[in-house]
């Protein structure tokens, strides 16, 4: 069949075509129209290899098309870039718990002897209190002491126009405690008995 016969078979659905040769039918209805107004609405980016899809979020006359479209894959790392400046320096952060007791270390040189001189004695009124100071530094110091008078003895009685009343007590200074640490000296007790604690510091060769 050469194109006049198919163009003929086509208009006159009542001829008849060759046989094999398809025969047109009726006209179908008229679709519905198309939209009227086409928008874009969201555009998701999805996982790398899904599907590209369009979905209609609106209607037939007016349609909303929403896309997905999946991410490309991770190009390859770059280089490094230029160190930046230093920013400034923050806050400083809380106190971290204590770590643990570190062991002990080697006993030190054992230190000089400490030698101990008299230097003023000086006696103040009965009512001060008694007190000593050390001076000079390690291994020589002086011990400065203040002891007050004794309190003035009874009157004695009347006796022979003349004759004088029994001497106050005389007051005596003993040592007390003795210890190591940072220097200093006290005195303790009443009068006339008094005791002298030391505190004398070790010195290092």
């Amino acid at each position: 069949m050469n194109n006049y016969e198919r163009a003929m078979c086509k208009i006159n659905a009542a001829k008849k075509c060759p046989q094999g040769y398809p025969v047109p039918g009726p006209t179908g209805p008229t679709g519905p129209a198309g939209p009227a107004t086409i928008t874009v609405g969201t555009t998701t980016t999805t996982a790398p290899g899904t599907a590209t899809t369009v979905t209609n979020g609106g209607t037939a006359e007016n349609a909303i098309l929403n896309f997905s479209i999946p991410q490309g894959a991770t190009g390859p790392t770059g280089p490094t870039g230029a160190t930046g400046p230093t920013g400034p320096t923050g806050e400083q952060g809380p106190t971290g718990p204590t770590g643990e007791q570190g062991p002990t270390g080697e006993t030190g040189a054992t230190g000089a002897t400490p030698e101990l001189e008299i230097g003023t004695i000086t006696t103040v009124d009965p009512e001060d209190e008694a007190s000593a100071t050390i001076t000079g530094t390690a291994p020589n110091f002086t011990l400065n002491l203040s002891i007050p008078r004794g309190a003035t003895g009874a009157q004695g009685e009347q006796g022979t126009p003349g004759a004088q009343g029994p001497a106050g007590p005389t007051p005596t200074l003993q040592i007390g405690t003795v210890t190591t640490g940072e220097a200093s000296a006290s005195i303790t007790g009443t009068a006339p008995d008094f005791y002298l604690n030391l505190v004398l510091p070790t010195a290092a060769e």
